[in-house]
């Protein structure tokens, strides 16, 4: 008995001196894979750092076989129990690459405080260079607002030139509509019952001002397409200007392979107006508001996503989610590691949002989250529709020395040994592989205990069923010897069907050892004695499907005839002579005094002797 956390090559040194001492042994491996599968990914990623934190408790096997494990390929390693046992000394050099592993036991939010406040230290370092980054942005902010404002004072002195000529306009209209009052009175009479409507240009100026906002999202008609722009009318006094930098991020394509004119759009105000006075609109960053709109839906509504990956980068994916980009983790990539994430690139996947951070644009994805979830329902679905004597499909998962293990559904079910082929099978992989699509029969479902009893050979009929009408008595036959016994050899003729050759059956001559006229393995023709469906049993003979040879040949020539006991009146070399035919009276004799018990033993005497 070994703990399911044990080290494999322990394992197998101590089993290998057991065998040496008791030749009958049978040894069951119980050590957890997913423990070996996690020990080898610690050891490659402790190859490729710097520096190894292994997380989980101080008395757990599992977590200091880890940092044993990491600790022998060089690395700095450090075993630490929570985020309080941190020492950010550690961390003091520069470009360091820090990899984290943890114990099977240790609970996810242990290790993910322990992150967190790793990544709150290492922060620091880089707080300057962040500074720099932000002075750089608020200059360019202040180039642009004194821009804006200049441009403000600009459209203020214009709207005072506009206001003085208005005025003198309205005058000079005044008087002439005190001149044709009284002519026009059933016009004016008529204007007055129509929706009142701005009466100076300073009124309608002001009107689209107040509908359009630095960044505010509005409706738009493309009324043109440039080669480096698209012009789009938002209801206000000049069109609006969508440069090519903010209409897509792909410098692949052209205005015209994205909109067309008289599309709908949806755009971001950048500013309200440029020195020709046309609003700067940005439909990019119109959809990436829309986009972090729904995926913080999503978040909050516990819903899937779905997104192509964009690249496979060092620790995890780059994925597109409604046009903004999300980090998917290694570690949460799938259920089971995986080795090579490039496979990925591409790919449609769905995933949950199992984090997100407004300020910094930050999503962080979980595939694995989404495919647990899957096989939750998947394998609940499987259990309630299982039932004895069903034939379903499955796919085999793994091979062990006792069985095979298929996967039914999200339920992996066992078939044994016994019932993997009605011929016999030494081991599961002479007739399996892992992933080979297999139909198996249900024989028992054991929902409580998560137990699934399986065969593959009670799919197809049992072949002794049929034996009697395949088999016929003098029939000759091709057949493969599948093991010898000290009385004969048993024969193949079709999986699950087999027959003895008795001793006396192999050669015209007195065999010693069956292994010395055949052996495991041998392809030979064999000749149908008799048949016995009901006893499952098939009386072969090898030699006579050979011709009988000269006595002086069976005999060798070492005797004289006169030497030899001749045989009985009426035997022949080819008769079976059983135990009961020799002493048959005898124990008959006898059975009046022993009872019921000697009776069986007659019988049995006349059968031919089993393994």
């Amino acid at each position: 008995v070994c703990q399911t956390t044990a080290n494999t090559e322990k394992w197998n040194r101590i089993n290998g001196r057991i065998v040496k001492k008791f030749r009958n042994l049978k040894i069951f491996q119980t050590i957890c894979p997913a423990t070996t599968i996690r020990q080898r990914a610690s050891v490659d990623l402790a190859r490729e750092v710097d520096i190894m934190l292994i997380v989980g408790g101080y008395n757990s096997s599992n977590t200091r076989r880890l940092h044993e494990l990491c600790s022998q390929t060089g690395v700095r390693a450090y075993h630490v129990e929570n985020a309080s046992d941190l020492d950010f000394s550690w961390f003091k050099e520069t470009d360091l690459k820090i990899g984290v592993t943890a114990g099977a036991s240790t609970p996810d939010w242990v290790i993910k405080e322990v992150i967190v406040q790793m990544e709150k230290n290492l922060e620091k370092d880089n707080v300057v260079e962040e500074l720099k980054e932000e002075e750089v942005v608020e200059s360019v902010e202040e180039t642009t607002e004194v821009a804006e404002d200049t441009s403000e004072v600009i459209e203020e002195k214009v709207e005072e030139i506009t206001e003085e000529v208005e005025e003198e306009v309205e005058e000079e209209v005044s008087e002439v509509e005190e001149e044709a009052e009284e002519e026009e009175v059933e016009t004016l009479e008529a204007d007055d019952t129509e929706e009142e409507q701005p009466t100076n240009m300073e009124d309608m100026l002001n009107d689209d001002f107040a509908s359009l906002k630095k960044g505010s999202l509005v409706k738009g008609t493309v009324v043109r397409v440039n080669d480096d722009e698209v012009l789009v009318d938002i209801g206000y006094k000049s069109e609006g200007i969508i440069t090519l930098r903010e209409l897509t991020n792909d410098r692949t394509l052209t205005p015209s392979d994205l909109v067309a004119e008289g599309d709908e759009i949806e755009v971001f105000v950048l500013r309200v107006s440029d020195d020709n006075g046309n609003p700067v609109l940005s439909r990019r960053r119109a959809e990436s508001i829309a986009a972090w709109n729904r995926v913080k839906e999503s978040y909050d509504n516990k819903e899937n996503v779905t997104g192509r990956v964009v690249e496979a980068v060092k620790g995890g994916l780059l994925v597109d989610v409604m046009g903004m980009r999300a980090f998917l983790p290694a570690s949460l990539v799938d259920r089971n590691y995986v080795p090579d994430l490039s496979v990925f690139s591409g790919e449609d996947i769905t995933a949950k949002v199992i984090e997100i951070d407004k300020q910094k644009r930050r999503v962080v994805l979980s595939r694995q989250a989404y495919l647990e979830e899957e096989f939750q329902k998947t394998q609940s679905e499987t259990w309630d529709n299982l039932e004895d004597g069903q034939v379903i499909d499955g796919i085999v998962q793994r091979i062990t020395n006792f069985g095979a293990f298929v996967d039914v559904g999200a339920v992996d079910g066992l078939v044994h040994i016994s019932e993997l082929s009605w011929g016999r099978v030494e081991h599961p992989s002479e007739v399996l592989n892992e992933g080979d699509e297999v139909k198996v029969k249900v024989l028992g479902v054991d929902e409580e205990n998560e137990r699934v009893s399986l065969s593959i050979r009670q799919v197809s009929d049992d072949p002794w069923t049929k034996v009697d009408k395949n088999y016929e008595s003098g029939e000759i036959v091709q057949g493969k010897v599948v093991r010898t016994v000290s009385f004969g050899a048993f024969v193949e003729l079709e999986p699950g069907v087999e027959g003895l050759v008795h001793i006396s059956q192999l050669a015209w001559n007195h065999v010693e050892k069956t292994e010395d006229v055949v052996t495991p393995g041998d392809e030979i023709k064999v000749k149908i004695l008799s048949v016995n469906k009901e006893e499952k049993r098939i009386s072969l003979s090898l030699k006579e499907t050979t011709e009988r040879p000269a006595r002086k040949e069976r005999e060798g020539g070492g005797r004289s005839s006169n030497n030899r006991r001749k045989p009985s009146a009426g035997h022949t070399e080819n008769a079976s002579v059983t135990l009961g035919d020799m002493f048959g009276d005898l124990l008959n004799k006898a059975k009046k005094k022993n009872g019921e018990e000697v009776e069986d033993i007659v019988e049995d005497s006349n059968e031919e002797p089993q393994e």
